[in-house]
């Protein structure tokens, strides 16, 4: 999330006459004060086409998430790591900060901390805890996330909490 990138955003796909296939890509360029669409036209082989339309769009297309002041962490289905915010990139600096986007959680989660990653995952159900590392209290919420009524993954929500955290109970 720091810095440019581009992502690309499959349109649609057509079919043209002598067998082959057109795609209309739109490359997003963010520097998130703005973003810039461009269409591309390219051809494919009819033999490379056998494939329906795609979607590969993957971005957190909300700037307002960009700086949020806690962590927010996105993971596809099987655990590839797909979105990170500014928070999510510093608060994990040390394991490689944003070059974590595309990697899998499970090269940094071994052993037991993978097996319930595993668990979470195959199950699709939220799990929240606190945690509390160097002095610093934090609440973990992860929540799946779906797309069109099916599971896609998980969000991570990493929140620092105050020593005292009021407690209120309304009606």
């Amino acid at each position: 999330m720091t810095g440019n990138r581009i992502y690309f955003k499959c349109s649609y796909l057509t079919m043209h006459n002598r067998g082959a296939a057109g795609i209309y890509i739109l490359p997003v360029k963010w520097n998130w004060q703005s973003q810039y669409f461009i269409k591309l036209r390219c051809f494919i082989p009819a033999e490379l086409t056998t494939f329906a339309a795609i979607n590969t769009e993957t971005t957190m297309e909300q700037s307002w998430l960009k700086e949020l002041p806690f962590a927010i962490t996105v993971c596809d289905k099987d655990g590839k790591i797909l979105e990170m915010n500014d928070k999510s990139v510093t608060t994990f600096e040390k394991y490689g900060g944003e070059k974590l986007l595309g990697q899998s959680l499970f090269e940094c989660h071994p052993g037991e901390s993978g097996e319930k990653l595993a668990a979470l995952l195959s199950s699709g159900k939220t799990n929240c805890y606190t945690i509390e590392k160097a002095g610093i209290r934090k609440m973990i919420y992860q929540s799946p996330w779906f797309e069109k009524g099916e599971f896609m993954g998980f969000v991570e929500l990493s929140l620092q909490l105050p020593a005292e955290v009021p407690h209120f109970i309304r009606s």
